[in-house]
């Protein structure tokens, strides 16, 4: 008996504090906005930002699930962002154009900068993947959006990187 109450009592702090846990899991999962000294964009939901990432990005961003069977080990899609000054517009939408299959190509205009949007297929291993760039011609540097999804699971998430690239505007 002497046992039961602070058992009962520990049994509760850890149902308190696993859900807590969840639910703060399932926030950082949620749509979000983000905003850094470069540019500003909607953080689709069902992906998690990389707060400590690879400082060669300006932002990172990861999907909730993984692939299936030979991609088990891989997430369904990422999302990397790179501020490119070393380089020209030319010079990147030639590297990213020469990198794969290209499967489609596109020039416009985005409040006065030039940009390509360049889809394309890669094999790697057991499975493949689209990968999708988007380059921005800011006035002083380069900004190059890349998504990376799993060929199988490209359609669940083509509505979500759209909403992202329009969300997208690019400090000047």
């Amino acid at each position: 008996m002497e046992l039961l109450i602070p058992g009962l009592i520990l049994v509760a702090l850890m149902v308190y504090a696993s859900t807590r846990i969840k639910k703060a899991t399932a926030k950082a999962f949620e749509r979000e906005e983000i905003d850094t000294t470069d540019f500003t964009l909607v953080k689709p939901e069902g992906f998690l930002h990389l707060l400590n990432g690879d400082p060669a990005f300006a932002f990172q961003a990861y999907s909730k699930e993984f692939g299936i069977n030979g991609s088990s080990e891989k997430r369904q899609a990422t999302i990397d962002i790179r501020k490119v000054t070393d380089r020209g517009f030319h010079q990147v939408c030639e590297e990213v154009t020469s990198s794969g299959k290209l499967v489609d190509d596109k020039t416009f205009q985005i409040d006065e900068m030039h940009a390509r949007s360049v889809e394309i297929e890669l094999d790697v291993g057991d499975s493949g993947t689209v990968n999708r760039f988007l380059i921005i011609e800011a006035p002083a540097w380069i900004l190059e959006i890349r998504t990376i999804v799993l060929k199988e699971h490209n359609d669940n998430y083509r509505r979500r990187i759209d909403e992202l690239e329009e969300s997208l505007a690019v400090k000047k």
